[in-house]
């Protein structure tokens, strides 16, 4: 038998509850590796993924916070690896990661269904709003919970997750408002540069009900809920782990796969090449849950090659249904031809969005205007932190205008991206972004702040991304402003109002697409030329001039 052609299998036999198989797993996809390639098969079963036997080593997911991970499926190294579930169901326990793909190429993933054995979320009624806090309720059954020391700290399965260590983001269901909630003396918890408000409370438990009440009366923010809203806290804010992680991999593929739920994001690829993730989705029923995941379903950063997204059918996010972008670095100085920078957010540590060969531009911040131009000859990580870079380079051009403060990145890692024939509902946003061709097309996407959002984040996230190529069509977007949004389809430029907007994207056709419940806009642009909207229908109508908003 061909090398490649070897077949491992885990046995029913282990498809019970209580059994750990995660080291049976860990111990054939060495054994797969070293042989060169092969199929990991599963008898169909359900079964059970402990930390116990994983696989640990550090990874740095950007976005997400870096450190060392308990893996369970750990593709390392590796080349023509196959794991096919069978059908299967996989729980995941703990702190686990399920699966990594790092330095691999070849990969398929198949035919199974996963879920965490704990909800990523704790379900939160409010009860009663006061001057001095608010009376809320969770089901101390579905989501274990003490408060200690003003503390609030959730019971996690062989640990805590708790505001003595971390703030927790609170996210209302029916509209686009997310909260921080700090409760109790956590000196450690960073409070600066957040995403979004935070309230500042002491948490008292009074048995079948929780108070919060609040440190500052007068001038702090207070619950912004209303009594009755749909209000859940995301028990994984920290963005731990994710369930699929990908890194330096080539030509890998996930078909037919499941995600009951997960605290985090579902994908993240970043620095790969050719990615299809195709017919999967997302089934909330089994457990009653409000929440699939709880951070973006699909994530790509500084990728290249094809990025593929067909035939999912996906739903109920706290973040992005799909995110693709790249890097900005910040300089800090040049000294010879080394340029020393920093990674702009801190769950971006120890992430290096340059490699040798890749063409680097510089960015002026106040315009985005492109000021030079070089090679990378090498780079590396430095400091403690993880955040600071230094780069060796030849400029093509513009060295002396390069100063502190200018963005660079690296334009050409990023992937020409198909995303057709799919249905995503209940979720924040689609963001797309990119100088490869954006493929939007025959897709469902309903329930939302807003169905595609094409801009860089440079603001507060350092993701760039400027758009050349860009085809949505025949698409039916319905009811995108559910969640608050003035507009179905937004393009503009992070960091600018809409009348200052720099022209950094170009060649965007919306065309033949339907449009129903519009609430405001159906398209609203800025900062590009050359955009194209046309043939469209607005609620079954010619399109309305009037529903569309492009800043010339």
């Amino acid at each position: 038998m061909d090398k490649t052609e070897k077949t491992l299998t885990i046995p029913g036999s282990l498809a019970a509850k209580g059994v750990n198989v995660t080291p049976f797993v860990v111990k054939k996809l060495e054994e797969l590796a070293e042989n060169g390639g092969g199929t990991l098969l599963f008898e169909k079963g359900e079964y059970h993924f402990y930390p116990q036997g994983t696989y640990n080593g550090f990874f740095a997911p950007c976005n997400n916070t870096s450190g060392n991970k308990q893996v369970c499926f750990p593709i390392i190294g590796s080349s023509d690896i196959t794991v096919d579930g069978s059908g299967s169901l996989f729980i995941f326990h703990g702190k686990v990661f399920p699966f990594i793909v790092s330095e691999s190429r070849s990969v398929m993933l198949k035919n199974f269904t996963c879920e965490t054995y704990l909800s990523p979320v704790a379900v939160l009624e409010i009860i009663e709003k006061k001057d001095d806090g608010f009376l809320c309720r969770i089901d101390k059954g579905a989501s274990p919970y003490t408060t200690k020391d003003g503390h609030l700290l959730f019971d996690r399965e062989e640990y805590v997750v708790g505001t003595d260590d971390r703030k927790l983001s609170l996210h209302s269901l029916d509209r686009m408002k997310i909260i921080y909630l700090l409760a109790g003396d956590a000196p450690s918890v960073r409070t600066d540069n957040l995403a979004a408000p935070a309230i500042f409370t002491d948490a008292f438990d009074l048995g079948d009900r929780l108070y919060l009440r609040y440190r500052d009366t007068d001038t702090g923010i207070h619950c912004p809920y209303d009594i009755g809203e749909r209000v859940v806290i995301n028990l994984g804010e920290r963005r731990e782990n994710a369930l699929f992680f990908f890194e330096n991999s080539k030509n890998v593929l996930v078909e037919n796969v499941t995600i009951r739920r997960f605290g985090g994001m579902g994908f993240i690829a970043q620095l790969c090449s050719d990615i299809r993730i195709c017919g999967v989705q997302t089934d909330k029923s089994e457990h009653s849950d409000l929440v699939t995941l709880t951070a973006d379903a699909f994530h790509l950063v500084n990728c290249s090659g094809v990025f593929e997204l067909a035939n999912c059918n996906m739903e109920s996010f706290l973040d992005d249904a799909c995110n693709v972008h790249g890097v900005y670095t910040v300089v800090d100085s040049i000294c010879g031809d080394t340029v020393h920078m920093h990674l702009g957010h801190e769950q971006q540590d120890f992430f290096s969005p340059f490699s040798e060969s890749d063409r680097v531009r510089f960015i002026d911040p106040t315009n985005l205007e492109v000021l030079a131009e070089a090679i990378v000859k090498d780079v590396y990580i430095c400091g403690m932190d993880g955040l600071k870079l230094n780069a060796s380079m030849d400029f093509l051009y513009g060295k002396d205008r390069v100063k502190k403060g200018f963005l660079v990145e690296t334009p050409e890692k990023m992937p020409d991206i198909l995303i057709h024939d799919n249905i995503f509902r209940d979720f924040p946003h689609i963001r797309l972004s990119g100088m490869g061709k954006i493929t939007v097309n025959d897709n469902t996407i309903s329930d939302c702040s807003k169905a595609l959002v094409l801009y860089d984040l440079a603001a507060y996230w350092y993701e760039s991304g400027r758009i050349k190529d860009a085809d949505i069509y025949e698409n039916c977007f319905v009811n995108c402003n559910e969640l608050g949004g003035d507009s179905f389809i937004d393009i503009s430029v992070s960091g600018f109002d809409r009348e200052s907007a720099p022209k950094i994207h170009e060649n965007i056709s919306i065309h033949d697409n339907s449009f129903s419940k519009l609430r405001n806009f159906a398209v609203t642009a800025a900062g590009v030329k050359n955009i194209q909207v046309c043939g469209n229908t607005f609620d079954g109508n010619e399109q309305d001039e009037k529903r569309i908003r492009i800043k010339n």
